[in-house]
């Protein structure tokens, strides 16, 4: 079962947590695959490269990945002011346009193999894979829903009340 890791980089250095992360899933199997998103990722890719018993490095370079959500909610929440109906109409045509393609196929992937991949019993009852930790193993693909639901137009907020939550992994 080969084992897909994802780089914990910035500015073309990846950080120690990504070391840390292939050498436990070493543990779990020989096939350690890496996957470098971000905007500008060669120096971080080639650098994952060369972290020991690392069999392939995916780099996933767009500038869209280069600004993530948080950052991009911010920016336009302090653009918009006070306006609130002009952030919502301005956030929900960012949610809409914001492609998670590249992302929704790892996760179709996930979905397609991991039962195949961690050998899940089948419950005969529902003619199903078991359900891992209580719950379903497939993963929801990310959409404009996913985003709204994560960083919602209508949440008040005040200046001290911080970013918003880092959104749960799916």
């Amino acid at each position: 079962m080969a084992v897909l890791v994802i780089a914990d980089h910035h500015d073309g250095i990846v950080r120690d947590s990504t070391n840390k992360t292939v050498t436990a899933a070493q543990k779990l199997s020989g096939d350690i695959d890496i996957l470098v998103a971000g905007k500008g990722v060669d120096g971080a890719a080639a650098a994952a490269a060369k972290i020991g018993g690392v069999r392939k490095v995916l780099a996933a370079d767009s500038d869209a990945l280069g600004q993530g959500l948080a950052e991009a909610y911010e920016a336009l929440r302090a653009e918009c002011g006070r306006d609130r109906n002009r952030f919502a109409d301005r956030w929900r045509a960012v949610a809409e346009a914001w492609s998670f393609e590249d992302l929704n196929e790892l996760i179709r992937t996930h979905n397609e193999w991991y039962p195949v991949e961690r050998d899940l019993p089948m419950d005969l009852r529902t003619r199903d894979y078991v359900l891992v930790n209580g719950r379903s193993y497939r993963r929801r693909e990310l959409d404009a829903d996913w985003i709204l639901e994560q960083f919602p137009v209508s949440r008040s907020r005040t200046a001290s009340a911080g970013a918003p939550r880092t959104p749960p992994r799916p």
